[in-house]
């Protein structure tokens, strides 16, 4: 009995194939071949650190979800991410801030010895590639001022949307392409409307 039960959990186990990994490329680099975000934009902190992103419960595993009609998420099929969406987005937001403001930015946990003059968090509320070929990230951001000067707090928080057109027919690797090009253009906006 017990060999019977044995050859049927290997039997069960090797039917389904592994799952083929996609990880996204580095939002920094969907800019431009050389790696280039785009323009500077000018901010009033010298050092940041990124707190981990928070993003919906569907979003947090390797799944991946496609959003169809109605606000209906369906899984990928045999694609999953490479990396936990939460630190994947958390590091490539750290590394295009870092680029797009020449500040010192670094995800939590700070690992430098003088602390950082801001701390951002971002809480993404939608996060997915639509079947009509859009992949959409919005939710809020908050930026807090460090540096101490309680008589000018400098705190800011504002909502975000970013919209990317991407390839329905290319698959998971269009769907990463254009999570990587939704961060950038959040990392932008975060710069440019709260540091």
């Amino acid at each position: 009995m017990r060999r019977i039960l044995l050859l049927t959990c290997l039997a069960v186990a090797g039917c389904g194939a592994d799952p083929v990994l996609f990880a996204a490329p580095p939002a920094i680099s969907v800019a431009s071949p050389v790696g280039d975000p785009g323009p500077r934009v000018p901010v009033a902190y010298r050092t940041v650190e990124i707190r981990e992103v928070s993003l919906p419960t569907y979003a947090e595993s390797e799944t991946i979800f496609m959003e169809g009609g109605g606000g209906t998420l369906m899984p990928a099929q045999g694609v999953e991410w490479a990396d936990l969406p939460q630190r994947a987005i958390t590091l490539d937001l750290a590394e295009v801030l870092e680029g797009v403001t020449g500040a010192l930015v670094a995800a939590e946990p700070w690992p430098f010895e003088a602390l950082p003059q801001a701390r951002v968090e971002v809480r993404v509320t939608r996060l997915a590639a639509g079947v009509d070929g859009v992949f959409r990230i919005g939710g809020h951001y908050y930026v807090a001022d460090l540096r101490g000067e309680l008589d000018r707090p400098s705190d800011r928080s504002g909502q975000f949307e970013a919209s990317v057109p991407y390839d329905p027919e290319g698959g998971a690797a269009a769907i990463a392409m254009a999570r990587s090009r939704a961060v950038r253009d959040l990392a932008r906006q975060i710069a440019s409307r709260a540091m």
